[in-house]
């Protein structure tokens, strides 16, 4: 296979738990087993992706195994987060992984998932499981710290499918954003499955393809060509909702599908890859667009 660009980040869905050390101990702090479910893995790009590529955000990348982050204890609480709200009963069967990681709170897609969610927290005692995490030994630091690189380049088949997830995944949760006003929402994805989306997934697609694009996995011009063909799937996936605005019938000239362009175009300018100023310029252009033609 061929080797990846020199510096490649590899964002498989365990790898990006392993940048972060955790605070050194419980302590008997509160402790999120979600955290590397959305906010870390969007922090490797912007850190090191200027001198190396990253891989795929699904787990088929095959990044570097992620045993390890909070506390050097050597638990994932975040491999079972769960963004399907339809999928309760999966997520009642694997998410009792999170309390067992030590985790005093965790991220669920719902609040119906939180209830459900709640029954783990009586099954296990969290003060109890840290301390016996607390006992084992700590995970090697550089472990910790070693950026999942990415060490083969992926095949053109991998590139093309990455590319069109992860850009429907941006269309489908900007446009909401920009033109309803939604924040974290379950959208679609390629199959139709509902996924909760927010800021955090956000930054992980668009940082993932603005770090593509700067290594040169992508190109601009297949960039613009996936986007535009994803803006018919969404358009098509949100077909039945009266107060959506479809954004195929201009694309040029669409503010939600131009500022989802720019999250990736000009994503190595954002700092840390945040996506905050991109969304908020644009909700502020397409409510004074709205409101001017009432």
């Amino acid at each position: 296979p061929a080797a990846a660009p020199a510096h490649a980040l590899a964002l498989a869905a365990s790898a990006p738990a392993a940048l972060t050390a955790g605070d050194g101990g419980f302590g008997g702090r509160v402790r999120c087993g979600a955290a590397a479910c959305a906010g870390r893995p969007g922090d490797p790009v912007p850190a090191v992706g200027g001198s190396q590529a990253s891989c795929q955000t699904s787990a088929r990348a095959g990044g570097p195994e992620a045993p390890t982050h909070e506390c050097h204890q050597g638990d994932d609480g975040g491999s079972a987060c769960s963004r399907r709200p339809d999928s309760m009963k999966a997520m009642l069967e694997a998410k009792i992984a999170e309390p067992m990681a030590g985790a005093s709170t965790a991220w669920v897609p719902s609040p119906a998932a939180a209830a459900l969610h709640s029954i783990h927290y009586h099954r296990v005692n969290v003060p109890e499981r840290q301390m016996q995490l607390a006992t084992r030994p700590p995970a090697p630091l550089d472990l910790i710290l070693t950026p999942p690189l990415l060490k083969v380049m992926p095949n053109r088949d991998d590139i093309e499918e990455e590319l069109r997830e992860s850009a429907q995944s941006i269309l489908g949760y900007v446009v909401r954003w920009v033109d309803l006003g939604i924040g974290c929402s379950k959208v679609p994805d390629l199959q139709n499955v509902g996924l909760m989306e927010d800021r955090a997934t956000l930054r992980i697609s668009s940082q993932l393809l603005a770090n593509w694009l700067h290594h040169g996995l992508v190109t601009e011009s297949q960039l613009r060509g996936t986007f535009a063909e994803m803006a018919k799937v969404v358009d098509q996936q949100n077909a039945r909702d009266n107060a959506y605005r479809p954004m195929c019938a201009n694309l040029d000239d669409n503010i939600a599908f131009q500022a989802a362009l720019r999250l990736v175009l000009d994503g190595r300018k954002a700092p840390n890859g945040y996506t905050e100023f991109t969304l908020h310029d644009a909700r502020r252009k397409a409510k004074s667009l709205f409101s001017s033609r009432l």
